[in-house]
Formats: C-alpha cells, structure tokens, sequence
C-alpha cells in the first residue's frame, strides 16, 4: 500500500500573520486532523504548541518543511466556529490569528519546551586535568545522574552566566541539548479508601476490631471508616483520604499500616475540579409591571435579531429580567455567556444565579487556576450540554457550540476592553461579533450606558429598552446640583467640602 505524502497547515501562537507549513511523518498519518494540538519545532530548535487548520498534499514551494514532532490529541480540542471568531479579531483588532490563540486557550493546554543537556554516549573516560573546575563538575553530574536541566545548572555550579561552559562542552561534541515537552495539565487526583472485601461479613469485622484493640489508633481508624462509608446503614462505598485522617484524628502513619495489612485498600482517582453546586431556589422571580414591559421589549428585540440595550436604572431589577431570559435558553437546549467586567467584585451575582440554576452554572476567569480554566474548557468539548458560563472578557474564548444568548453586564465598564498584550481587544464588542457569530441574541445591561452603546440605541443600531423604577417602588435619590464657585467667592468651602455639602452630612 502506497503510503501518502502530507502537510498541514498550521496555527502557531506568534506575532507573525498565517499559517505555517510542516510535513506529517508516515506514523502520523492516521493520527492528524484539522483542529487537533500538535507540538513543532519553530525558530531555533524551539518547541511551539500549534492547531492544525487543515491537511493537503502540497509541499512549500520556497523552503523544505520541517516535520511534526508529536500530535497531542485523540479529538480536537478548538472547533472551526473558534477559529472563525480568531480570524475576525486578529483582522478588526489588527494583530495575528496566533496572538489571539495565545490570548484564548489556557496555559495548561499550551506545551512547554524545557531543554535539557545530557553526555554524549561515545564520550570516553573524563579527566579532570582537561576541563575547568565548573566544566568538570558539570560532567561528573551528568556521569551520574544522566541528564540536567538548563535551567537548574546555574543552581548546580553556583555561577548565573553557563553559556560559556555550554558552549565550551558542546564544542568539543561532549554534550548534547534535548527538548523536553510537558503537558501542563494535570488532572486533579484524590486518594479515596475503601475496605477489603476479605472483612465485609459480620464475623471477619468482629474479629477484626478485637485484634486491633491493641493498636487504638488503627481501630480509630477503621471505626471512623465504618462511620463514613455507611457501613452500618448496609451502604458501604469508598471515603476520602483526607477525610477518614479527620474523622479519626489519626495520623497518616496509622492508614499506612492497615493499608500495608491489606484491612484497607487505596487507590487514587481523577476527579473534576469545577463545583458545581445544586439550585436551592428553583421559584421563577415574579416581574412587576416595568420588568414585564422591559421583558416584552428585549423579546420583540430578538425577534427583530437587533442587539438590545437595557438602560435600568440601579436597583430597578434588571437581574430577575436576565434570569427569565437565560431560563429560557436553557430549557431549549442552548448555552448562555453572562459576562460581568470584574468576577470579584460581583461575587452576589455570582451565588444568586448558581442558586437558581445550580449545576448548570460554570464560572470562568483570571483567578482560577490554569488547571482550573483547563477543565471548564475541556468540559464544554466533552459534553455539550445547556451551560450558563458567568466570567470576565476572557470567558468569550471558550469553546460554544449552541450560544443562544449573550448578556454583556455593565456593559459601560472600561475593565472589558484588553490593552496589552494583543490582541487589545473590547470584551463587550468582541461579545457582540461572537452573539452574531452563533446568531444568538445579545442584551448590554446598564445603570449608565456607554456613549458608544447610547449612540447606536438614538440610531436604532440597538434597540433601547428603559427600565426607570427602582424594584419595589423604593425612592429614587434626590439630585442636587451645587455651584461650587459661588461658595468659593463666598468663602464657604472647607478644603474640598462645600457648605451644603457639609450640612448634609451633618444631618
């Protein structure tokens, strides 16, 4: 069977604009699909993270391709709507595809090259009188311990410039430098515990906690096991490690012997870092007659596919209208992006809708983890399912597949616009492409709307939605305007502070 020559184009996340060209070894040929992670070499034996945009039989007419070191992924881990969503930005924001893909995938899914220098295999016997005291230190490391990593051979000889060694060994062939790629996802594991089953009838236990009345601390142990796991309900499962160690006040030397006895078995488990937590209030907020009306408008906006701007003043509801909106979606099967301009500070917003929609809400921002970001992002591939995503700007990288809505909280916040690295990028205008992107509805909400945002609602670009009452007829705050240079003539100002103003505060 003829075997067929491939290349692939690839996305690679540089400040350079296009795709790069490499060639598909035969091993890897069945392996390689559009939009899977591959690991290339770039530049000067570095390693680069790259995402393959598409295959074909074409080599490089000006230079000879270079070849994919390792294909990363079983199935890809971007879709063809993200990369479209890329494109568009590098071309509006004017950087390259590849920044923006520096920008939108996590860290942890982005590989790292970290060199290491090993002995070469044919070097012969190394004596000490033929190298410099920092030169022979370096070799006799490698003699025993085989390889070092670049970065922790200045530690080793205790000098912060090593090139000149490097160099000097590498010259005369006695050393070799090697790229090693890691993954920087880690999955979480936990050790859970669990009894043998030799001990699961009444007899075998009996027996087993007379012989451990001579070691308490074991016997806490296995006490606070059969407390846990529900045993004495006849519902026996695993329990966690560190819960068992609480429960007993034990140690973990004490596990460690039952466990060495085999009385308790040990095993660790992946499991998934999101919380997701269940609703404890499913009861559908109640609209007054302004949120009805506000909620009617928005409505006949989507219909019309206009992007809508509701201009609520604060405290007039406007998160009971999102809830109805986001609801909907939900039960059709569609996922919804709440965008809020800084994730610590609407931390209320945040527990209220996980109340209502529990399990359905993942939260997505700068603050988690790189592994935690990771695991949102893998679980939107895995499982497409009706999510609500509650995050920041960056939120808007994630990979959708159903987006039916798109609500830009506080639209008018300057946190939402990105200004350095590139891509500098308006998360609120970025949402607005992404909603029409899915042709998804998108509603900006805001006390004080952007000009930018008001301007387009006078010129019917959006449609303008008005919520004016506050929620539960509560007083509006008087406005007072005051004329601070009258009381400067006057000499009524202290420091800063106006006459009326201290009056006020007085009161």
């Amino acid at each position: 069977m003829q075997r067929v020559t491939l290349f692939a184009d690839i996305l690679l996340p540089v400040a350079l604009k296009g795709l790069f060209t490499y060639r598909v070894p035969f091993a890897l040929n069945e392996f390689v699909l559009p939009l899977k992670r591959v690991i290339v070499p770039f530049g000067n034996k570095r390693i680069a993270t790259g995402i393959i945009i598409r295959i074909h039989e074409n080599p490089p007419k000006q230079h000879e391709a270079k070849y994919i070191d390792e294909v990363l992924d079983e199935y890809p881990l971007v879709t063809h709507e993200q990369i479209s969503f890329w494109d568009w930005m590098a071309d509006y924001y004017i950087c390259s595809a590849g920044e923006v893909m520096g920008a939108a995938l996590p860290a942890s899914l982005k590989l790292q090259g970290e060199t290491s220098i090993l002995l070469n295999e044919d070097v012969e016997a190394l004596s000490a009188e033929d190298f410099s005291v920092k030169e022979y230190a370096l070799l006799q490391h490698l003699t025993n311990h085989q390889r070092i990593k670049l970065n922790d051979v200045s530690k080793l000889l205790g000098v912060k410039t090593i090139y000149p060694i490097i160099k000097s060994l590498w010259k005369r062939g006695l050393i070799k430098l090697e790229d090693e790629v890691k993954e920087k996802f880690k999955p979480l594991e936990i050790e859970f515990v669990w009894l043998n089953k030799a001990y699961e009838n009444e007899e075998e236990m009996g027996a087993l906690l007379d012989k451990l009345q001579k070691a308490p601390k074991q016997l806490e142990i296995v006490m606070a096991w059969l407390t846990l796991s529900g045993y004495l309900q006849k519902n026996s499962k695993e329990v966690l490690k560190s819960a068992l160690i609480k429960k007993a006040g034990a140690n973990a030397q004490a596990l460690q012997q039952l466990i060495k006895k085999q009385i308790l078995l040990i095993e660790k488990k992946q499991v998934s870092r999101l919380q997701r937590k269940n609703a404890s209030n499913n009861v559908m907020p109640e609209l007054n007659d302004a949120q009805q009306k506000a909620y009617q408008e928005i409505k006949q906006a989507f219909e019309a596919s206009q992007v809508a701007l509701l201009h609520g003043v604060t405290s007039s509801g406007k998160t009971e209208v999102y809830i109805r909106l986001i609801e909907e979606q939900l039960n059709a099967g569609k996922q919804v992006l709440y965008l809020l301009p800084e994730i610590a500070l609407t931390a209320q917003i945040i527990l209220r809708l996980q109340a209502h929609f529990g399990s359905k809400v993942l939260v997505y921002h700068s603050k988690f983890s790189e592994n935690e970001r990771a695991e949102v992002w893998r679980s939107m591939i895995d499982h497409h399912e009706p999510v609500l995503i509650l995050g920041a700007r960056s939120s808007i990288f994630l990979p959708f597949h159903a987006l039916g809505l798109v609500i830009v909280d506080e639209e008018h916040e300057t946190s939402y616009k990105q200004q350095d690295p590139a891509p500098r990028y308006h998360g609120r205008d970025s949402a607005i492409k992404l909603a029409s992107h899915f042709k998804a509805h998108c509603l900006l909400g805001s006390a004080t709307p952007s000009l930018e945002s008001f301007y387009n609602a006078e010129k019917n670009k959006y449609a303008l939605i008005k919520l004016r009452e506050r929620f539960g007829n509560a007083l509006m705050p008087d406005i007072i305007l005051n004329d601070l240079r009258t009381d400067k003539k006057k000499k009524l100002m202290s420091g800063v502070f106006s006459k009326l103003m201290l009056d006020e505060l007085k009161h």
